[in-house]
């Protein structure tokens, strides 16, 4: 395949490479000295002085079923559980369609804002949507991202202490059966994969105690992640507490759960000394900083997290939480809401920039993407230095990072270009806007 050369850009998150970068196929070739020129001819150049040069950014923690709610304001003026029902009915209705177009609609954002993983947390799909892990593998493979599947559930209805009512849940048994049925499908094991499954019920109080054991047996026997939502809120850490009678971090022992397979969205209210427990053991945990600041659910010791050692990646959850649905905005978010809270001293803008990249890829345990470094996939994120918007001479990278990283000019995935010029390569735009709309309103009317 013929070999890319990203030339002089303005600055790249990787050492020894302000000469640039080559791309040959879907695998970084190798890392340009300063002055210097590829150690072997390439096909095509690519002025990137004007450019940051990032690896693509990974968003760990997303819901992409939320596709359609963009910019919901139904419930943000109230708490989580009010927030949850003013979307069950609307998530109770999606169908096949749906489904494709607000999984689309969620990947394109993302692609734009430079991201090119992430991962979907199938935590509130209605029961007898069999082929939702099909139509969403299908929805990234059109836009071109990579994606990370997180299959689950729950099978507590609200009288037992979960959130959806009993006709939104589903059986244990046909739980472990989809996730069964999308590891034989879709996992993709080996370097480079585009694809994979992860195992992920919605929570401790959502789903039940024996389909947390069997995940995680499922989970050793085929070799792929957990993940689960734990301790978003002071009162779900309460309820918790109540209900088991244990501590969470205990109660994710009890279950199998405290092992370095498992990443943890949130965790934002677990008392300090499990924190240390969680690094013992070799979690990590996303930070949703959008999704917990319009929630009111106060702002995670993220920072201090990551001081213990504790991998630490960013989500975005999903967009019916208010955040803008690209992910490039919750880098920021993070900043701003860890330095607000604890200190200036906190947080900088290079850590944040580390748990959007290798930090997301340590959730997923993957080495091969989240770096820029030879013999890592080719996922690259272009953003331009604009006088109006940051040019940050002096530090670009951090510049970007506290002003906010704007759309991206270029977004390459395992070697091919998926956005050129801020646009997309492979679908149709304005095509799709359309029909986004015209599903929206039969969604709205089909609710009312």
């Amino acid at each position: 395949m013929a070999a890319i050369w990203l030339r002089n850009p303005a600055d790249i998150l990787a050492d020894g490479a302000r000469g640039g970068i080559v791309v040959e196929g879907p695998w970084i070739k190798e890392l340009v000295p300063a002055g210097a020129r590829p150690q072997e001819e390439v096909a095509v150049v690519i002025d990137a002085s004007e450019h940051v040069v990032l690896p693509g950014l990974i968003n760990v923690h997303h819901h992409l079923y939320q596709g359609l709610a963009g910019g919901a304001g139904a419930g943000l003026a109230e708490a989580r559980e009010g927030w949850l029902r003013a979307h069950m009915g609307r998530w109770a209705r999606l169908d096949g369609a749906a489904l494709r177009l607000a999984a689309r609609r969620a990947l394109v954002q993302l692609a734009k804002g430079g991201c090119t993983t992430v991962v979907d947390h199938q935590d509130a799909l209605p029961a007898g949507l069999d082929d939702a892990v099909d139509i969403v593998v299908e929805a990234a493979r059109d836009v071109g991202l990579r994606l990370v599947v997180a299959v689950g559930g729950q099978d507590l209805a609200v009288e037992e202490g979960g959130s959806l009512p009993a006709s939104q849940t589903c059986s244990a048994e046909a739980i472990l059966e989809a996730c069964t049925r999308a590891i034989r499908r879709h996992h993709q094991p080996a370097p480079g994969a585009m694809t994979q499954v992860a195992l992920g019920p919605a929570s401790p109080l959502a789903a039940s105690r024996w389909l947390f054991e069997e995940m995680a047996a499922l989970a050793s026997l085929h070799d792929v992640r957990l993940h689960t939502h734990l301790a978003a809120t002071a009162d779900e850490a309460s309820r918790c507490r109540q209900r088991f009678h244990a501590g969470l971090v205990d109660y994710l022992d009890a279950v199998g759960w405290l092992q370095p397979r498992t990443w943890l969205a949130h965790a934002a209210h677990l008392p300090a000394p499990d924190h240390g427990r969680l690094r013992e053991q070799g979690l990590a945990v996303a930070y949703c900083p959008s999704a917990e600041l319009m929630r009111g659910a106060g702002v995670a010791p993220t920072a201090a997290m990551a001081r213990m050692g504790l991998p630490i990646g960013l989500g975005s959850d999903g967009i019916a939480g208010g955040d803008d649905g690209t992910f490039k905005a919750e880098l920021r978010l993070a900043l701003l809401s860890q330095r607000g809270a604890r200190g200036a001293a906190a947080l900088d803008p290079r850590r944040v920039l580390h748990w959007a990249t290798a930090g997301g890829a340590d959730c997923l345990g993957r080495t091969d993407i989240g770096r820029l470094a030879p013999g890592c996939a080719a996922d690259l994120a272009l953003y331009r230095l604009d006088p109006w918007h940051a040019d940050g001479t002096d530090d670009p990278l951090s510049a970007l990072v506290a002003s906010g990283l704007p759309p991206a000019d270029r977004v390459m995935v395992a070697g091919r270009w998926v956005v050129v010029d801020r646009a997309l390569a492979a679908l149709d735009e304005a095509a799709l806007a359309a029909t986004l709309d015209a599903e929206r309103r039969r969604l709205h009317a089909h609710i009312a």
